[in-house]
């Protein structure tokens, strides 16, 4: 029974259990049915309205496209709307729209993409012919909800097209070497070559005898932005005889052919030349009397026209001539270029004077002597009446006072005091330096001691009209003592300028005091010492020489001198004058040249530290004549050229008499200052020892190190990046005509094949035959590289007749070949070639000779076709305001040819394309870049002056060809664009 009992109860617990349990389920789920069926209701209404959202917001959709198609125009405002039907046609209207509770909006917004042309939600660049258009439809009941999409709509709608297909189409473009062709049904070609080729050269027509001669050097220039401008060449000639011109500048129509010449003015100071005596210059610091060694040109910022020309004046080594001051008004007066424009004649502007910074922080002229004097007014008026001039030197000879003066007084400035005038030390101390003291040596004596006597000097440094304070002497004896006043520290109260220490405005004053009028002044000597620091000291040439060549760089020139390098400022020089010179840059660098004089058995240069007239860095010439091969040599330096590679400047120099290295590399980069390392005021600076690796010479290279070999380098011409130089040597039996040396390392620059033992094995040039015989002087390199010119003189008098010029084929520069030439028996001094707008190549060069000594040859390509020119589209007027999609173009190219173009776009000016001004970009909006041949896509924006959207288009192509014998050709060019 207890155990049945205990079942039962059991069971009556499980019950309970249970029962608990159901009750549980159903108070979670009870409310969870409730809602459902209350949710089951609200949903029927809310997807409803989600229904009826999604169709409002396909039916914008439709009314956007809708709209769309009626006009880029009408659709493209930004701003909010709502689809407004009129009639049959959907509009939009302003704001958004109420539709059974809902709310539908359309938004308009701009669209901007990155360089890419992907769109991005911030930042880019605008893109005028896309907008974002989104669609909202939201409503409130009977939950807050909505539906969006997004549309991006381009205008890009019925493209059109506007196209040159045919000649006539190309017709109505502008051609720069350039030319149409109908041999594929019209297309642009390059120009058929019909100018002259390099190969095949002849002398023009075009001539002209210059005043005085022969000439020695020419350089020339074409202008860079009108065709119808003249070339202009400038002729430096040589004689030294007073009466003669030393410069001419000629001329050249340049839209000519055959040119024309004509003699735009000369320069020279011989008085007989001028139109009226007042129109010579008045003490320009220049006389007439000078050689000419070699001239360039240099254009300032402000458009002034200078001839820069090597002079053989050891103080005036450059000279520059003005030869237009830009200023068309002036040209027939003497207010702008003309010293006198009745005949001609340029105004003499500035110099250049070659100089040394002073190394050795002092310096002392020690004593100097006066060579003039004149007694002053004071006392009886005579001074040291009897033999003044024995006060010139110290020889016991004495200049004497007798009876000074004609009063008592003992005050060194008193009217009845004796006094004499001393001048004409030639005083020179470095340009610039400080005067820290000048010190005054008199060696005198007195007939007695009675009256005290004493001697007071003053100086003046303005000719006399202004006077320091006076200094005395102690008591006069009657033997002869050296009595100094002032001294190394001291300045007699003022600060001196070397001008004012010049022989024009330096003066001793001495005066003879005493308490009576009976003492004789014996002088002996009156001499003059100055000391000072800093400055630059005065350079000149060894046997008068001067400077033989001179570049230009920028705004730097560059000339060599004695076997030395010197850099001036040519940026100011529009304020310079014939008083105020151009400035030296840095120090003087040191070449490897010396200069050589005939039958002195003698070669000069300087020593560190040395100046003036002191050359004591010497050696012997191979032949007391200076003979090196075929040519004499005379000079350090031959020939100068500058090359800029990145910030780096170079001057390759060819190197002439007196040493074995032909080439040598200058680095010009760094210039010198007193912080440098070495210091400019430095001995060592720009030496090849110890200075500065951004301001000496850092490469050389000898030709032939066999004993007994005669060479020397005549000319230096340089590759615009700075890898090759092309040196003209001597000729003869032991030097060839022309090498070719690799210079990509400038510290090393070497043969293309061989070295100075074995002699070049490649990249050189020796005729054969009689051209053999040639001698150059100058070489240049023309068209790229590809050829090269030499001129000279046949050197040998026999029954062989070689070219003295000769055209070199350069395209394999390993084995350069004659491929033509032309005789001229007088020979070629110099040579030098201009390149025009239109493509033309001419080649000016002077003759050895007096009568038509200009001589031109024009050159070109030696193939079918021009190397290089441009085609420019006529505007095309596409009649409205339409986005620029793509210009398009059928071409033939080939390996040796390149087809480029750049677009341009702009808007109407007064309803024309005509009148509009058009800037050409590439792909990327910018003047830099440029599209293939192909074509490809018009970028959206660009530089100022571009435009897209726009109504007047224009292309240009650029057109070249490295085979003249074949070109490229543009068949048909397109602009796509959407209205």
């Amino acid at each position: 029974m207890a155990l049945l009992q205990i079942s039962n109860n059991h069971q009556k617990g499980q019950m309970l259990i249970e029962i608990l349990i159901v009750i549980a389920i159903s108070a979670i789920m009870l409310p969870a049915l409730l809602t459902g069926l209350f949710s089951s209701t609200q949903g029927k209404a809310q997807q409803g309205q989600r229904v009826q959202a999604i169709a409002l917001m396909k039916e914008a959709e439709e009314v956007v496209r809708n709209v769309r198609n009626q006009g880029w125009s009408t659709f493209a405002t930004n701003g909010v709307y709502h689809p407004l039907i009129s009639g049959s046609t959907w509009n939009f209207a302003s704001g958004s729209e109420a539709v059974n509770g809902l709310t539908r909006t359309i938004t308009v917004s701009d669209v901007y993409r990155d360089s890419s042309g992907v769109i991005v939600p911030s930042g880019g660049s605008l893109d005028p012919s896309t907008k974002k258009v989104y669609i909202q439809v939201t409503w409130g009941e009977p939950y807050t909800s909505s539906v969006d999409s997004t549309i991006y709509v381009t205008r890009y709608l019925q493209n059109t097209a506007s196209t040159q297909t045919s000649v006539s189409d190309f017709s109505t473009g502008t051609f720069a070497t350039t030319e149409t062709a109908n041999i594929l049904g019209g297309e642009i070609t390059l120009s058929t070559n019909t100018k002259g080729k390099w190969c095949s050269p002849a002398f023009s027509s075009a001539t002209i005898t210059l005043p005085d001669g022969p000439p020695v050097a020419v350089a020339a220039t074409a202008s860079a932005t009108f065709i119808t401008n003249p070339n202009q060449a400038f002729v430096a000639t040589a004689p030294t005889i007073t009466t003669s011109i030393k410069m001419s500048h000629i001329t050249v129509a340049a839209d000519i052919d055959p040119p024309t010449t004509s003699l735009r003015g000369k320069f020279t100071l011989d008085p007989t030349k001028y139109s009226a005596p007042g129109l010579v210059p008045s003490s320009p610091g220049l006389d007439n009397s000078f050689k000419t060694n070699a001239i360039k040109y240099y254009k300032s910022s402000s458009g002034k026209m200078y001839a820069l020309i090597a002079t053989t004046k050891p103080d005036r080594e450059v000279i520059a001539i003005l030869v237009d001051d830009n200023n068309s008004s002036n040209d027939n007066t003497n207010s702008g270029e003309y010293q006198d424009y009745v005949n001609g004649i340029y105004k003499y502007w500035t110099y250049f004077n070659t100089a040394m910074y002073n190394t050795s922080g002092s310096y002392d002229t020690g004593y100097l002597s006066p060579s003039s004097n004149a007694a002053d007014t004071g006392g009886d008026g005579n001074g040291y009446n009897t033999n003044p001039t024995r006060a010139y030197s110290n020889n016991s000879s004495f200049a004497t006072d007798t009876s000074s003066g004609n009063g008592n007084s003992t005050n060194c400035t008193g009217a009845d005091k004796d006094k004499h005038r001393f001048y004409n030390y030639d005083i020179d101390i470095p340009t610039g330096a400080t005067v820290n003291g000048i010190e005054l040596r008199l060696d005198a004596r007195a007939d007695s001691t009675t009256n005290s006597p004493f001697i007071c000097v003053q100086l003046s440094w303005d000719g006399g009209s202004s006077w320091t304070t006076a200094k005395s002497t102690s008591t006069l004896t009657t033997s002869e003592v050296t009595y100094t006043l002032g001294g190394a520290a001291d300045t007699w109260g003022r600060t001196w300028s070397n001008t004012e220490l010049n022989n024009t405005n330096f003066r001793v004053r001495i005066i003879d005091v005493a308490s009576g009028t009976g003492r004789t002044f014996s002088l002996d000597w009156a001499a003059v010492r100055v000391i000072s620091t800093g400055g630059i000291y005065d350079d000149q040439a060894p046997f008068t020489y001067g400077a033989t060549s001179i570049t230009v760089s920028g705004n730097r020139g560059y000339v060599s001198s004695g076997g030395y390098l010197y850099a001036f400022d040519l940026s100011n020089i529009d304020s310079k004058s014939t008083s105020n010179g151009l400035d030296i840059i840095g120090c003087r660098i040191q070449l490897d040249g010396y200069d050589c004089n005939p039958g002195s058995g003698t070669n000069r240069k300087y020593d560190p530290g040395e100046y003036g007239a002191s050359w004591s860095d010497t050696t012997s010439p191979a032949h007391n004549d200076c003979s090196d091969g075929g040519n004499i040599e005379l000079y350090g330096t031959n020939d100068i050229y500058p090359v800029q590679v990145g910030s780096s400047t170079y001057i390759y120099a060819a190197v002439g008499a007196g040493t074995n290295p032909e080439l040598n590399i200058v680095n010009a980069t760094s210039v010198p200052d007193s912080g440098t390392t070495p210091p400019i005021s430095d001995s060592t600076c720009g030496r090849v020892s110890g200075g500065n690796t951004g301001w000496k010479l850092v490469g050389s290279y000898d030709f032939n190190s066999a004993n007994g070999t005669e060479e020397a380098a005549n000319s230096v011409y340089a590759s615009a990046d700075g890898t090759r130089a092309y040196i003209s040597s001597n000729g003869g039996s032991s030097s060839k005509q022309l090498y070719v040396i690799n210079t990509s390392t400038k510290t090393a620059p070497t043969f293309l094949s061989g070295t100075p033992a074995t002699g070049a094995l490649s990249g050189f040039y020796y005729g054969t035959g009689a051209d053999a015989q040639l001698y150059p002087r100058r070489s240049m390199t023309v068209f790229n590289g590809l050829r090269a010119v030499l001129v000279g003189k046949d050197g040998i008098t026999d029954g062989n007749n070689g070219k003295e010029y000769q055209v070199l084929n350069m395209s394999n520069e390993t084995s350069p070949a004659y491929c033509g030439g032309l005789q001229f028996d007088s020979g070629f001094n110099d040579l030098t070639s201009v390149s025009e707008l239109d493509g033309d190549n001419f080649v000016y060069m002077v003759g050895n000779t007096i009568g038509n000594e200009l001589k031109i040859i024009q050159g070109g390509p030696d193939g079918t076709y021009l190397s290089s020119g441009t085609y420019e589209s006529s505007p095309r007027d596409l009649g409205a305001t339409v986005a620029l999609n793509r210009l398009s173009v059928t071409a033939t190219v080939s390996a040796a040819t390149t087809l480029q173009f750049q677009v341009a776009a702009t808007h109407t000016v007064s309803g024309s394309c005509n009148g509009a001004t058009y800037t050409y970009v590439g792909p990327d909006g910018t003047s830099s870049t440029y599209f293939p041949s192909t074509g490809g896509s018009i970028p959206l924006s660009g530089i100022s002056g571009f435009e897209n959207p726009a109504q007047c288009v224009k292309y240009k192509a650029f057109l070249s060809t490295t085979d003249n014998n074949v070109t490229p050709s543009i068949l048909d060019a397109s602009f796509n664009y959407s209205p």
